[in-house]
């Protein structure tokens, strides 16, 4: 019985990550005070914002997606990249679109 569900769990889980990557647009990863691409083109004003953060911020560490939705590309950041910070990173994003 727990080795069918933990089978269910696994599967539902590796489902849902390649969904997830299905869906993204690009990845960005801050590092410290750097940024790097991982996966994807995404747009040179993002890229531009990104630089700004880390020469203003300091050392942030987390990542920013873009995924694809009905709605068009919808950003995702990670927790670990302060709120107000997610805050000017998303207005941002939100004026250009």
């Amino acid at each position: 019985m727990l080795s069918n569900m933990l089978i269910v769990v696994l599967l539902l889980w590796v489902s849902l990550y390649g969904l997830r990557r299905y869906q993204e647009c690009f990845l960005i990863r801050l590092e410290g005070a750097q940024f790097k691409v991982k996966r994807g083109q995404p747009p040179r004003r993002l890229i531009r914002l990104c630089e700004q953060l880390t020469q203003q911020a300091g050392p942030i560490k987390g990542t920013i997606r873009g995924l694809k939705k009905s709605q068009g590309i919808v950003l995702n950041c990670s927790r670990s990249i302060p709120a107000s910070y997610q805050q000017d990173i998303f207005l941002f994003w939100r004026r250009g679109s």
